[in-house]
């Protein structure tokens, strides 16, 4: 009987022990994210001090940071929640490449039939093979949302480690991914629905937390390599070809906003986000990193000139 009690209570004190770890693990990562916010803030005022209208930007948002001081230069609402629109697809980018080779074989299947009427899109035929890296220029240059959720379902499928995982399965698990990564990067007020961005019922983010994510795309040589391509022509592994133009003016060499100093990156339309652009420069051998956010199609590419010539003349 002696032995039974004692044997009783240890199972009790091991419990106690157990929920009294998992308690404090809990205020750790609440500290943490709590830190980081603390962090984001003090960044934050620092850059409103100096002065938020020195330039001269009609969008409703917009960050400009040195991405190798970290240092923001110029700060517009941008821990204002707002849709992502196709800025997204550099998250969905970073997150597919996590898990997947730019060779991998990718075979498109139904998950093209998801995207809205409206979407752009890259024209994937279900039954076509490519690459992931092919995959990648379609949802990057012409802003597919086909090919997104073609690289979201492919990846959610390879995740799971089951090739038969229905769509919404592995949708579901891309999306989780998404956001892991979001978080790990510090997109702390962001949350991600859709591997494409496209307007949907609690999806948002912030300029800053954007700013974050395209320094992370800039700073992975694939996805750079491929947001700071002008055009694309590609013979996909079933053997059709296809050509895209980037949606990024200031890459086009024949555009008014062309900046031979711009890198990338993605381009984002929608009609709670407005026109948007994440855009990477390299000036006088320093990176930086700026998102404009709820501008008009008209004023886009004029607000990104602005943050260039901030850069340019300070």
């Amino acid at each position: 009987m002696i032995c039974l009690m004692l044997a009783v209570v240890l199972v009790i004190l091991l419990a106690v022990g157990f929920y009294e770890s998992s308690i404090q693990d809990e205020l750790f990562q609440k500290d943490v994210a709590k830190g980081a916010h603390k962090e984001k803030s003090l960044q934050l005022h620092a850059a409103k001090s100096a002065g938020q209208n020195l330039i001269p930007v009609t969008a409703m948002k917009g960050i400009l940071i040195c991405s190798d001081t970290n240092e923001i230069l110029w700060d517009k609402e941008s821990q204002v929640s707002i849709a992502p629109a196709s800025c997204a697809k550099l998250l969905s980018a970073l997150t597919v490449l996590k898990f997947c080779d730019a060779e991998e074989t990718l075979k498109v299947g139904e998950e093209v039939y998801r995207i809205a009427e409206d979407a752009s899109r890259a024209y994937l035929s279900i039954g076509v093979q490519m690459s992931v890296r092919q995959a990648l220029i379609a949802m990057l240059l012409p802003s597919g949302n086909d090919a997104a959720y073609a690289l979201a379902v492919y990846t959610g499928r390879k995740i799971a480690l089951d090739e038969d995982l229905s769509i919404d399965e592995a949708l579901e698990i891309f999306k989780d991914e998404m956001n892991k990564e979001a978080s790990k990067l510090g997109a702390l007020d962001s949350k991600f629905i859709s591997p494409d961005g496209y307007d949907t019922n609690g999806q948002y983010t912030t300029a800053y937390d954007l700013a974050l994510i395209g320094q992370a795309a800039s700073e992975n040589a694939l996805i750079s390599e491929i947001a700071g391509m002008a055009y694309s022509s590609e013979t996909w592994l079933s053997g059709e070809t296809a050509e895209y133009e980037n949606t990024n003016e200031m890459l086009l060499s024949q555009s008014p906003y062309y900046i031979s100093e711009c890198t990338g990156l993605k381009t984002g339309t929608s009609t709670s986000a407005g026109a948007c652009l994440v855009m990477s420069f390299t000036v006088a051998d320093k990176h930086y990193i700026g998102v404009i956010m709820g501008s008009t199609e008209e004023r886009r590419f004029e607000d990104a000139m602005q943050l260039y010539k901030f850069l340019i003349n300070n």
